[in-house]
């Protein structure tokens, strides 16, 4: 019977500083004084840098047959995006390129693209969305798609 009135009073403990965080916060403003390490209002979370590519389609492993579509948004050197298809032993088996419509340097732009895909002998492969370093043509920035062929 202690162990009940126990649990009810650190329950109700709780419920009290749990409803009454926003008059705390508003009237004695501890989201501006307090250190972000103990902020007991707003939480800490890490930001995860903005990637330069961000791929919309194809979902990932897609069925695709004689073509795959791919589309989304970037931000690269000259608006460039390049595209390789790899067959299931990573063997290149197409390869293209296009250009986004960003307005300005360093801001994002759409892009649209369709890859012709050859014959292809395993039943997966993937789709690399990457842009290359202007100083030495190393992939940048790589969104790897696992696919699955469509026999024809």
């Amino acid at each position: 019977m202690r162990y009940i009135a126990l649990i009810l009073g650190v329950a109700g403990i709780l419920v009290l500083f749990w409803f009454s965080l926003p008059y705390l916060e508003r009237n004695l403003n501890l989201a501006g004084n307090l250190p972000a390490a103990i902020n007991l209002v707003q939480s800490t979370t890490p930001v995860e840098p903005e990637k330069n590519i961000v791929v919309t389609a194809p979902e990932p492993f897609v069925r695709v047959s004689a073509f795959v579509d791919v589309r989304g948004r970037a931000r690269t050197f000259e608006n460039t995006v390049e595209f390789v298809v790899k067959d299931g032993f990573g063997g290149e088996i197409a390869k293209s390129f296009t250009t986004s419509n960003a307005p300005d340097v360093g801001e994002f732009g759409d892009f649209a693209h369709r890859i012709s895909i050859p014959d292809v002998r395993t039943p997966t492969g993937t789709l690399e969305v990457f842009w290359s370093s202007p100083k030495d043509g190393t992939p940048l920035d790589v969104v790897t798609i696992p696919l699955i062929f469509s026999p024809r």
